[in-house]
């Protein structure tokens, strides 16, 4: 399907580019399946052709599910040794006082989305889901058109762009914590990670990714063969 919609402006992607935007939707769809207590759940996808220069090419993707938030499903059940290693970090935030954008709720979810947490966590593969979607998406989206990826679970809201990255800390684990150390133990930016209105909750998690398909940014990443223009 996604070289369907590039033949459209004369590319094809090749297979090593191909595989990156298809991980990505992959890890997606798995966790909206994983995640959900329905066993069901939404996805909506297009590409703009006609919205000028800088806007043709750009995909959209809206997945969500319903049932608990993904820190009331963390919570509910983790392995004890992340639970231990979580609420110790909980512990730095209550005994600091927890700003007005961030609670004990956005903790929890700011936590499940962390590279090797998960309330699945059976092996050293689990927790690896949304971390793999954040990575391809930051690291696929293309700066010509700024690339958008919102979080919406319970009344927790996550926002992405290229700012924070998912990448080692201090403690060389994988995280992504929107402040400046990259660590758990402190609040994130209120840009990044806050919360809803206080009537506003939705019920389950819902996801939403704006990003160009640009072949020069792909060039860049896996070589002249990763996006070839038609003859």
């Amino acid at each position: 399907m996604m070289n369907r919609c590039l033949n459209r402006f004369g590319y094809v992607l090749a297979p090593t580019a191909t595989q990156g935007y298809g991980n990505l939707v992959t890890e997606m769809l798995i966790n909206a399946e994983e995640h959900t207590t329905r066993r069901d759940w939404w996805v909506a996808a297009y590409v703009d052709e006609n919205d000028g220069p800088e806007q043709t090419g750009v995909c959209r993707i809206v997945i969500f599910n319903f049932g608990p938030s993904l820190g009331e499903t963390l919570r509910a059940k983790m392995p004890p040794a992340t639970r231990e290693e979580l609420e110790s970090l909980l512990d730095q935030h209550k005994a600091r006082g927890f700003p007005a954008h961030f609670n004990e709720d956005d903790f929890w979810t700011l936590a499940a989305i962390q590279k090797r947490v998960s309330s699945k966590f059976f092996g050293t593969n689990r927790g690896s889901g949304l971390p793999a979607m954040i990575s391809a998406f930051q690291r696929l989206a293309s700066d010509r058109v700024p690339p958008k990826m919102c979080l919406i679970s319970g009344r927790t809201r996550i926002l992405f762009d290229k700012k924070h990255q998912m990448r080692r800390n201090a403690n060389r684990r994988h995280r992504i914590a929107f402040n400046e150390s990259n660590m758990l133990a402190n609040p994130p930016s209120r840009d990044y990670v806050h919360r809803l209105p206080r009537v506003t909750s939705f019920p389950g998690t819902l996801v939403s990714l704006r990003f160009r398909i640009d072949p020069d940014h792909l060039r860049e990443l896996y070589g002249r063969q990763a996006s070839d223009r038609e003859p």
